[in-house]
């Protein structure tokens, strides 16, 4: 069967799939969280060139991404109350964690391999080296986003009636309010520590085709200095892959923008996805 015809049949069949060659490549996965029909699809695409390889079905509400050094990918599952474990290119979970509180995001450290769940319900769930019985801490409002530094200290972005950062030190028992010299408009869009800034991101999806930010900042323990800004489209989460970054617009498209200078814009992915959310590179 052609390869096209091929990939039509298993869609049509509500099928996970993937071509063989994934294995063996870079990829970039989009979450659907579309609020109006519950697609139910992670849609994976050859990255950077943008060619659909592969979808991962089986989900309510798949919402935040992360992975992991060996390209393991994680899928939120908000409406389902699970997160989901991948292998690079793999078709079916190898683990299934349940999270009854509305998880919305995640995020690795990359050392320890510990894995940290967003909950909406207004908490953070840690698997201590992605196993196990997990450790909740409660957080002061809804976390969206989360993203772990190059220590192992854990940021946990929400908003409330402006974008809110809070840190929770390596080994640490309790988030601790993180103050930002700036103030950061809502709703908030995206964490992640890079090189040796924080980001933290901010969208605004009421204004098509404008106005997603991606400020950067220099952290010295419980503070945040801003030093710059990665100005984008629409944005409603982000991911940075060295001279790049991945920004979902919250329609049916992802944009790929040159980074720190976004102005060196790139490439745009229409993707199958009628609300891209969640982005991540797997290598």
């Amino acid at each position: 069967m052609p390869q096209g015809s091929a990939i039509a049949e298993q869609s049509a069949h509500g099928k996970s799939w993937m071509l063989p060659e994934t294995k063996s490549q870079s990829l970039l996965y989009v979450s659907d969280a579309s609020y109006y029909d519950y697609n139910d699809y992670v849609y994976v695409y050859s990255y950077p060139s943008g060619s659909l390889v592969g979808t991962l079905t089986g989900f309510t509400r798949p919402r935040g991404l992360c992975a992991n050094m060996a390209g393991r990918v994680f899928v939120t599952d908000t409406d389902g109350g699970k997160v989901f474990e991948y292998l690079h290119g793999g078709t079916a979970p190898i683990r299934t964690f349940v999270d009854t509180n509305s998880p919305a995001a995640c995020a690795v450290d990359q050392d320890s391999g510990d894995l940290a769940v967003a909950n909406y319900v207004g908490s953070v769930t840690v698997y201590r080296r992605g196993r196990g019985k997990p450790t909740i801490y409660a957080a002061p409002w809804p976390v969206w986003f989360v993203g772990y530094d190059n220590t192992g200290n854990l940021f946990a972005e929400g908003f409330h009636y402006d974008v809110v950062v809070a840190e929770l030190f390596a080994m640490g028992s309790a988030f601790t309010t993180f103050g930002l010299d700036v103030k950061i408009k809502m709703p908030a869009a995206g964490v992640q520590w890079f090189q040796d800034r924080l980001t933290i991101g901010r969208e605004n999806p009421y204004e098509y085709g404008c106005c997603g930010k991606i400020n950067r900042f220099i952290v010295d323990g419980t503070s945040g200095q801003k030093v710059g800004t990665t100005k984008t489209r629409e944005m409603v989460d982000y991911f940075i892959d060295g001279s790049t970054v991945v920004a979902s617009s919250g329609y049916n498209r992802v944009e790929i923008f040159g980074y720190p200078h976004a102005d060196s814009y790139s490439k745009v992915i229409d993707t199958a996805a009628k609300n891209a959310y969640g982005v991540v590179v797997s290598h």
